[in-house]
């Protein structure tokens, strides 16, 4: 078991020697990253209470069909209330 206070390298050392597969996790300053604005990784949208907020963008281009985000989530959607 790896001790809560590890830091990350002396972490991911020990899984890596342990034979696990492991990597740090990129921050959050990839979104930001001019590729990923670029591909549309990262985009703002409006929320029905009129804010901008930034999500994660679909990873699917389709040139014909392309990702539309320009209005809110179906009404079943917003809510994980059963009615």
């Amino acid at each position: 078991m790896i001790p809560r206070r590890c830091r990350a390298d002396e972490q991911k050392r020990r899984l890596v020697a342990a034979e696990i597969p492991a990597g740090r996790v990129a921050t959050i300053e990839v979104v930001s990253h001019p590729h990923t604005l670029a591909r549309e990784m990262a985009v703002e949208i409006q929320t029905t209470g009129d804010q901008q907020l930034r999500v994660l963008g679909n990873p699917l281009k389709m040139s014909g069909t392309p990702v539309r985000l320009d209005r809110p989530a179906s009404r079943r959607a917003r809510s994980t209330n059963p009615s």
